[in-house]
């Protein structure tokens, strides 16, 4: 068994919020359960969810991270409010639980810092009380960047991040992501499946700010009341897992209900082994899609090789053919220029005629002149003639128009005889029509075969009539679509289909896949960040083996608190809230920012 795998399941003892019978409670819990209240600040980029609980203390100003909401600090609120004086505030971020801003994808780090930096101004003006800020994995990042920026800062805790380990962990992100579970039948499907912490009681309280019901956009920890949920029996399935996140950083592991045998009993060694192999074959699969991916992506990069030399190829052809056509017309200009030129030189030499030659030309345009007058006057005497002509044949006029009104009334008769040929043709051709469609109807009645009769309006033309009879329906026998009688024009639903599985009813609250560009800005330069902060400020890590060279040398130093806590997985503050609680709660009662409780015990720092 490895390291892991032993921390994870805990063969010493069982790990917390999981009892020892088969039958676990899955049902929600409300959130009211722990804290005291919610509330809304109200900033220039939104309405930003805030719960609450105390009244007196230090502002605890808890950022989850990707993907989770404020609930996930739920019982670690509760853990710490016994043990100080103090308010704890849990922020819904932008895109997360019950937050709506103007953009819910904008995950950028310098965006969601100037979120915190609103609603902690806003929360330290309200109550003049110092801040602490606490962040868990992305909410750390924001968390570190905020310090900077907010006067009440007074101390500060980032849980389980490091800019190390982060920056070679997204490439798992995007993998594991891939692989979760993108929506839920039930409610308490959320909470089996969700997977993103190993304490059953954590996750029925945190799992509903993290989904939301796909019917009415209603985030589900608002319908913890209205729905309900029986438990769920392990025993009735034959496998289930309590996977990592897309932002854990541990392995996904195999639920043991018997863990301090496991060992050396054969049913959870086979347990074992069917995860193993199932973990085998999840990997097998997304090696298989990545490989597939990066198969595709170089053969779009050969595409867009191909192309892109096309294009040159292209554009050298089409600047070729424009110079080509430059040349071509300097040509042409040049040509042109040359023929002005000798033109021009031509008209000079016609200037210089001998002065002889202009005078023969005057005297030869004055003889043509006189000659056009004389003809002239010859057409004017001719349009006289006509003239007299004309009065002559007036006489004539009435005798004229006589003989033009019979031959009118001649053709006007022709054609009213014409028109009666043609409209008793057309009624004869219509009763020919009539004629056969009785006797194909016969024929059809004889057979057991029923015909559809045209209809014909009663203005209709015989034309109009003939082609109704002429048209496709009839002239080849094929019959309207059949209609039953009582039925309406529209589609009714059958009433009597009884209702099924209507398939997934809740999806998460926001697709962290979509924001994946903003992820490397969240971890970069954080350890740097981190260290070159003045105020006192602690690491919870879950791995000692995550902390990076610069953070290593910053503890050597003493510039940082570091404290280690084994057997938990990305979200630690889940995992072990009471662990957390007395770590933290000590680390502000000596630094002299929070008052001890009566319940308040000192422990001692450790790596």
């Amino acid at each position: 068994m490895t390291d892991l795998r032993r921390s994870v399941l805990d063969v010493h003892g069982r790990r917390s919020g999981l009892g020892s019978s088969s039958k676990l409670d899955y049902t929600p819990i409300r959130w009211s359960e722990y804290f005291d209240s919610e509330e809304t600040i109200i900033t220039s980029s939104g309405n930003f969810h805030v719960y609450s609980k105390g009244h007196e203390g230090p502002i605890l100003l808890c950022l989850h991270g990707g993907g989770y909401s404020g609930l996930t600090w739920a019982l670690f609120a509760a853990e710490m409010f016994k043990v100080i004086h103090c308010q704890i505030k849990a922020v819904d971020l932008r895109g997360h639980g019950n937050t709506h801003t103007d953009n819910d994808y904008d995950l950028a780090l310098d965006r969601m810092t100037y979120d915190i930096v609103q609603v902690g101004n806003a929360l330290a003006a309200k109550s003049n009380s110092p801040i602490i800020l606490v962040g868990h994995s992305m909410g750390g990042a924001v968390a570190v960047e905020s310090a900077y920026q907010i006067p009440s800062v007074v101390g500060l805790c980032v849980i389980d991040v490091v800019e190390g380990t982060a920056m070679d962990a997204l490439s798992s992100m995007q993998r594991a992501d891939r692989l979760i579970l993108k929506a839920f039948l039930m409610l308490s499907s959320g909470v089996l499946k969700g997977g993103q912490t190993h304490n059953l009681e954590a996750a029925r309280v945190s799992m509903p700010g993290q989904i939301v019901n796909m019917k009415t956009n209603k985030l589900a920890a608002d319908e913890c009341e209205e729905i309900d949920m029986d438990s769920i029996d392990l025993a009735s399935s034959n496998s289930k897992t309590l996977s990592a996140s897309s932002f854990t950083l541990t392995e996904v592991i195999e639920e043991v209900d018997e863990s301090q045998e496991v060992d050396k009993n054969p049913e959870a060694v086979k347990k074992l082994e069917a995860g193993k192999q199932r973990e085998a074959d999840l990997k097998r699969e997304a090696d298989k899609k990545r490989d597939a991916d990066s198969k595709r992506d170089a053969d779009k990069k050969r595409e867009m090789d191909k192309k892109r030399e096309a294009d040159k190829k292209q554009e050298g052809g089409k600047k070729k053919e424009v110079d080509k056509k430059r040349k071509v017309d300097k040509k042409q200009e040049s040509d042109e220029t040359s023929d002005a030129n000798t033109e021009n030189t031509e008209d000079e030499s016609k200037t210089q005629k001998p002065d002889k030659k202009r005078e023969a030309d005057k005297k030869q345009k004055v003889g043509k002149k006189r000659e056009t007058g004389k003809k002239l006057d010859d057409k004017k005497a001719d349009k006289k003639q006509e003239v007299a002509k004309k009065l002559d044949s007036e006489e004539d006029m009435d005798d004229v128009e006589v003989d033009d009104k019979q031959e009118i009334d001649d053709k006007q008769e022709t054609a009213d005889k014409q028109e009666a040929d043609d409209k008793q043709e057309v009624d004869d051709k219509q009763e020919t029509v009539d004629t056969s469609e009785d006797t194909e109807d016969d024929a059809s009645e004889q057979n057991g075969d029923q015909k559809p009769q045209p209809y014909y309006k009663p203005d209709m033309t015989p034309e109009e009539r003939i082609a109704i009879a002429c048209s496709s329906n009839y002239a080849c026998r094929k019959p309207p679509l059949p209609v039953s009688s009582g039925s309406s024009s529209s589609f009714k639903i059958p009433t009597n289909v009884s209702k099924v599985d209507e398939g997934p009813q809740y999806t998460w609250r926001i697709d962290l896949s979509k924001t994946e560009k903003f992820w490397t800005g969240w971890f970069k330069g954080l350890s740097h960040k981190f260290l070159e902060l003045r105020v006192p400020k602690i690491l919870l890590l879950a791995n000692i083996h995550g902390l990076d060279t610069a953070l290593t040398v910053g503890q050597m130093q003493g510039k940082f608190q570091l404290q280690v806590l084994a057997k938990s997985g990305h979200a630690i503050h889940e995992d072990q809230p009471h662990n957390v609680a007395e770590i933290l709660s000590g680390y502000l009662v000596k630094q002299k920012l929070a008052k001890p409780k009566a319940d308040f015990v000192h422990s001692l720092p450790a790596c």
